[in-house]
Formats: structure tokens, C-alpha cells, sequence
């Protein structure tokens, strides 16, 4: 699979929800130390993490992609999880990931 999980969007979640890191893991079925080694990225999800963390956040009406880094973008010889457009006063007009693109009202993004 390869996918890094948010380490911000987990633990923030996690706060709101009032749920320890170990009663995370033990709910997903993983071992605490597999949940430390993913929080620190020194691992990435796995098919079975994957669907066990769906199923887990689906109980809360979430989707799993929310809480996953996106995909890298390989542009050239650079390698970038997201791509920001701004204007000349540094306002965002756009930002681009492997997963979505978000546009600022009045402006359009195409990919071609």
C-alpha cells in the first residue's frame, strides 16, 4: 500500500475523541509499538492496518483518506506532496495533491 498516515490529522483526532494512543491501537488490533513506528513514519500502512483503520473510522462516518498523506507527485526530477498557487499578494488560489484539488471561488484548475 505505502501510505503514510497524517500524524497531525490522528492526533488531532484522537484529542477531540478523548481516546488514548493505546486504546487506539488495541480498538484497531495492532500492537502499540506498530502504532508508535506509524506516528513516527518509520513504517507505512499496510493492506490489513489499512482496512482495519477504515473500518474504525467508518464507525465515526469518516473517510480514511483524510487521515493519510497524499500520494507524491513526481514533477521532473522534484518530488512534491502538494503544489499551492498563489497570487501576487501570496493569497491561495489553488492546492493540488496526487488525491484532490481545491480552488478558490472565481478560479478554475484543469489538469490536462
Amino acid at each position: 500500500m505505502g501510505k503514510i498516515l497524517s500524524v497531525e490529522d490522528i492526533k488531532y483526532f484522537l484529542s477531540t475523541q478523548n481516546i488514548s494512543k493505546r486504546k487506539f491501537a488495541k480498538d484497531l488490533g495492532i500492537s502499540r509499538t506498530h502504532l508508535d513506528k506509524l506516528l513516527s513514519e518509520k513504517c507505512t500502512v499496510g493492506v490489513r492496518t489499512y482496512q482495519k483503520l477504515d473500518r474504525y473510522f467508518k464507525k465515526f462516518e469518516l473517510d480514511i483518506e483524510m487521515f493519510l498523506l497524499p500520494t507524491e507527485i513526481v514533477l521532473g526530477d522534484k518530488i512534491v506532496r502538494c503544489i499551492n498557487i498563489t497570487n501576487e499578494s501570496n493569497e491561495l488560489i489553488a492546492s493540488i495533491t496526487s488525491s484532490n484539488i481545491i480552488e478558490r471561488d472565481g478560479y478554475k484548475v484543469e489538469c490536462k
